[in-house]
């Protein structure tokens, strides 16, 4: 921002992310579950820089979404007035949906591997449902990679066939 800014009052539902600068294509805006956090050392929350946490669902959305937010060409924002204010409660300049903001040249590419965080086994309609800490693909899913041991190494499965 420009200008001092009261990050404690910060409304990331007044944050929409674009995979184009006239608003069309791919949006998400942003969710309660994603949190501002400060990196100034101010502790009145009062400074020129804000960073948004993406919590989960948002995080997953633009991961699962492979046409936004994948480089700044694909990376726009739009916001209300209500984002957020200065210190004497002016909001900000609003950037309309169809006039986003192109992201800076700071694009961090997704690098990290999703972890499976937990699996359940059906024996009675013979399913295994995994679940992982991010959204995957699930069309690159390849049953026979995955290995069931049970409590003896001895007992060992791998699918071989479709």
């Amino acid at each position: 921002f420009d200008e001092t800014v009261n990050v404690t009052a910060l409304d990331v539902t007044q944050l929409a992310v674009h995979s184009q600068s006239n608003g069309q294509g791919t949006t998400r805006v942003l969710t309660t579950v994603s949190a501002a956090t400060t990196d100034c050392a101010e502790s009145s929350g009062y400074c020129t820089t804000a960073v948004i946490a993406l919590g989960d669902r948002d995080r997953d959305y633009l991961k699962h979404h492979i046409d936004i937010a994948t480089s700044s060409a694909d990376t726009y924002v739009s916001m209300t007035s209500a984002m957020i204010t200065d210190m004497n409660g002016n909001g900000v300049a609003e950037i309309r949906s169809d006039s986003g903001k192109q992201e800076s040249a700071c694009h961090v590419a997704d690098s990290v591997r999703p972890t499976l965080v937990s699996f359940d086994m059906n024996l009675d309609v013979f399913t295994v449902t995994m679940t992982f800490d991010e959204a995957v693909d699930v069309a690159t899913v390849m049953s026979t990679e995955i290995t069931l041991v049970g409590e003896s190494t001895d007992v060992v499965y791998t699918r071989t066939g479709q």
